[in-house]
């Protein structure tokens, strides 16, 4: 068994972490470079007058300089759905680590007021051998983290369509212009993304919504006793089985670090057996790059020290046989980010140990619920959790030249899936919008 740790659950009114909601923004000064003002009556950048869209007139501008959002942590995280993702936590660190070499393009939205509304953490990147200027969300690629969006709370869609409107009418400014947006890791279904979607085609953008893999999540329902009934019989059995080689083998035990220099040695020992996995197989691993793994230890300590991390590993007395990091959002879901596990002990099945006490936690202890995140891994499904599509979605510039760059990229991946076809691979799942994904969730691609 292992100790429950504090939680602090989300107050009355925020959203579920896994949807576009939450609670209204604080103030914060703004850090205007390029500006776009909505008045009453014009939020949709004048095209229509849409009273939905109108009120509070809200400022959009981008900030070359984002320290300043990142430092104020309060007014950033309140708006940020209580996902660990989205908040500061995570990525002051990404950009603390990564963002030295590349152009900050960090999209704020502001009331008359000043407070903040919404942020859109993006970066821009030229890339070769045409100088095609991509934008990309902050934290995204190697740090695989899942279900970035608009961070706006509950106004996500329509400050996410005025932020779209912004970036449209950008999209050819000498300073601020871009020919690619490129934003992985979303979640089917994502309403602020949807409306960022909606302001940029209103304007000519070009959209293509694509997924390769799912994200799985297990919801806590009726008690741990109910759930192991409801599971097949070969998963009860093992169960039981770890269950008893817990009780019954000395110095076996799963749980968490209690202190930040406990975190940091078990983090740097999971990362070494993570690393090991991959090295056997002929490849880097994640961690070989030094400022990744800083990153991570970084991000880990400043969710520690808020009470939203849990540092979990399996041990045969004082040696770690494997060790996962999850993350806690502010209602108590756990998100599995990472794990490692020694090749040399699998006899003693560590990683179920903690997939089993994980769930046993979470039963015992009134959790929402456990987000497995990416990856259509078969043990997710057999453990009860349910699929939903994980997003990579693409959006070309209003202009000419990102018309042809469209029809020229589109060509290309037609050839892909004519080719996929052809050699008996699944083609790659293709949505025609936003909301049209969600409807595939329980879906499972290969």
């Amino acid at each position: 068994m292992i100790a429950p740790i504090p939680q602090t659950h989300a107050p009355s009114g925020t959203c579920d972490p896994r949807l576009d909601l939450s609670t209204s923004g604080v103030a914060i000064a703004p850090s205007p470079i390029a500006d776009y003002s909505i008045p009453p009556g014009q939020a949709d950048g004048g095209k229509t007058a849409n009273p939905q869209l109108a009120s509070p007139d809200l400022r959009v501008e981008r900030s070359s300089h984002p320290d300043a959002l990142l430092r104020d942590s309060g007014a950033w995280n309140a708006l940020a759905c209580g996902h660990p993702f989205r908040q500061t936590q995570w990525l002051a660190p990404w950009w603390h680590h990564f963002g030295n070499a590349r152009d900050a393009y960090f999209v704020a939205a502001t009331d008359s007021l000043g407070e903040l509304r919404g942020v859109l953490p993006l970066y821009r990147s030229l890339h070769s051998p045409w100088p095609v200027r991509t934008l990309a969300f902050v934290a995204s690629g190697q740090a695989c983290s899942d279900h970035l969006s608009v961070i706006a709370g509950h106004d996500g869609h329509r400050i996410g369509r005025l932020m779209g409107n912004w970036l449209a009418e950008k999209a050819a400014d000498p300073d601020h212009g871009w020919d690619w947006i490129v934003l992985d890791g979303v979640s089917a279904g994502d309403g602020a993304i949807a409306g960022l979607a909606q302001g940029l085609c209103e304007a000519g953008a070009g959209l293509h919504v694509q997924s390769r893999m799912n994200t799985w999540y297990h919801a806590v329902v009726d008690t741990w006793d109910a759930y192991v009934r409801g599971l097949s019989k070969p998963n009860r059995r093992q169960i039981r089985t770890v269950t008893s080689r817990l009780e019954d083998t000395p110095g076996l035990a799963v749980g968490v670090s209690t202190s930040l220099q406990d975190l940091r040695r078990d983090l740097c020992t999971m990362i070494e057996l993570h690393q090991r996995r991959w090295v056997e197989v002929g490849e880097a691993g994640t961690y070989a790059d030094p400022a990744f793994r800083d990153f991570v230890h970084d991000a880990a300590s400043s969710f520690f020290q808020a009470g939203r991390l849990r540092m979990l590993t399996a041990r045969l007395g004082d040696q770690i046989l494997s060790g996962e990091i999850q993350l806690v959002s502010d209602d108590g879901t756990i998100h599995c980010y990472s794990a490692g596990m020694d090749p040399d002990q699998v006899k003693f099945e560590p990683g179920k140990m903690i997939n089993f006490e994980t769930l046993r936690y979470a039963y015992e202890n009134g959790i929402p619920g456990i987000d497995m995140l990416r990856g259509d891994e078969p043990y997710k499904a057999r453990l009860g959790a349910t699929p939903r599509p994980l997003l990579s979605v693409r959006f070309a510039a209003p202009t000419i030249r990102g018309k042809f760059q469209h029809l020229f990229w589109r060509t290309g991946f037609a050839t892909l899936q004519w080719c996929r076809q052809q050699s008996g691979r699944t083609k790659i799942a293709v949505f025609d919008s936003i909301e049209s994904s969600v409807k595939h969730s329980g879906e499972v691609r290969v």
